[in-house]
């Protein structure tokens, strides 16, 4: 009997016919609704509010870096959530971890003060780039989703290179680009933490309780 189940469970994953059961009746697809899926709901309302909180920043205060602002507060809504069914913490911590980014880019910002003058040169700069690149391939093969510190580096290497060094570049510029990923940074961990933030102990919860329906479900002998 437990084979028999199993073998059902299977087959009603892949599609298949249930196991010593005749053919479902055929349905009619316009008979099908699609669900909604709450969850991307909830990312699509908090995406769309982070954009509108920084284009409103940027036209109130303008603060530095206004290109980078809501690149940065909108990618992290979006990309940082998802993954933490793929074993990320998704909004836990985002405060902390936004505040240890920040100490990340203006380590970035003293290292772009002190050399990108030898950067002027093609060749510095390609190997560069390429050791970046290589390093972040390298260190993040085997994670299974796009995290914070992975957000951090790849925006970080757009600026490096928008930089463009073979022209003079202004130090306050600089400055003013790694500023705005900061306050973009925090203006979307704001919005994850505070508007119904994703943490590993609510996905795991909904999780039990989806576990815990269908195992009723399997004893009652639903169909």
């Amino acid at each position: 009997s437990l084979r028999d189940e199993l073998i059902n469970i299977r087959n009603l994953t892949e599609g298949l016919p249930r196991f010593g059961q005749p053919l479902p009746e055929s349905k009619a697809h316009w008979d099908l609704s699609p669900s909604i899926d709450w969850f991307w709901v909830k990312v699509g309302i908090k995406s769309g509010l982070v954009g509108v909180i920084a284009i409103t920043l940027l036209m109130w205060i303008h603060p530095p870096g206004p290109n980078a602002l809501p690149l940065m507060a909108w990618i992290q809504t979006v990309l940082t959530r998802p993954f933490v069914r793929a074993g990320g913490t998704g909004d836990k911590g985002i405060f902390q971890n936004s505040f240890f980014g920040s100490l990340v880019l203006i380590g970035c910002i003293i290292v772009l003060l002190l050399f990108t003058p030898f950067l002027a040169n093609y060749l510095v700069m390609n190997l560069t780039l390429f050791v970046i690149l290589f390093g972040l391939g390298f260190l993040t093969a085997r994670m299974a989703g796009i995290n914070i510190w992975i957000l951090l580096a790849y925006l970080s290497i757009s600026v490096f290179v928008g930089l463009n060094p073979q022209q003079p570049v202004d130090s306050q510029t600089i400055i003013d680009s790694f500023i705005g990923l900061m306050v973009g940074m925090f203006v979307g961990a704001l919005v994850s933490r505070l508007i119904w933030p994703v943490l590993p102990q609510g996905l795991l919860r909904d999780n039990l309780v989806d576990l815990f329906a269908g195992t009723k479900a399997l004893l009652r002998e639903d169909p």
